[in-house]
């Protein structure tokens, strides 16, 4: 997840001093460099009983059949996911405008910020475990609700304490 993040700072920084090409280039030296050491670290694994892949898909669809809280969590996230997608591939765009201005490495600075979901989802994943499930998901809602709320006046006044 921490690569996730930390990834579109890394771009936009890459992009910022060498252009578009140069953060394709790292991105490619990376994948290639990722390649080779898994390649080489990972071991060799058959499994005692060889199901086909459509059968270990369809047994993803009698878990979210029999199991509520799978589906409920699995809904949460996707829509979280979705919404923090869409959030992160616009804000650079909005960033980059007037009156903010930004270059591709004051953008890279303030996705940083992004990076801090990665810190509170062990947290939230040990409320779950202690069956803090529902409260920690009310909160997490009700805190994406207010930054959202504020984030709007940001952008409608363009300062963020107003």
């Amino acid at each position: 997840m921490i690569g996730i993040r930390l990834s579109r700072p890394l771009a936009s920084l890459v992009a910022g001093r060498f252009g578009w090409r140069g953060a394709y280039l790292l991105e490619a030296l990376a994948v290639c460099a990722l390649l080779a050491a898994l390649c080489r670290i990972l071991p060799s694994r058959k499994p005692r009983r060889a199901q086909p892949y459509r059968v270990l898909v369809g047994s993803l669809h009698n878990l979210l059949a029999t199991e509520p809280v799978l589906r409920r969590q699995a809904l949460y996230q996707a829509l979280c996911m979705a919404s923090f997608g869409i959030f992160w591939s616009g804000v650079a765009l909005r960033l980059a405008a007037a009156p903010f201005a930004l270059s591709q490495t004051g953008i890279g600075l303030f996705m940083l910020s992004g990076a801090g979901g990665v810190v509170i989802a062990p947290i939230a994943g040990r409320l779950g475990d202690h069956g803090w499930s529902r409260t920690a998901t009310a909160v997490a809602h009700g805190t994406v609700a207010v930054c959202s709320m504020k984030l709007t006046s940001v952008s409608e006044s363009g300062a963020f304490f107003s």
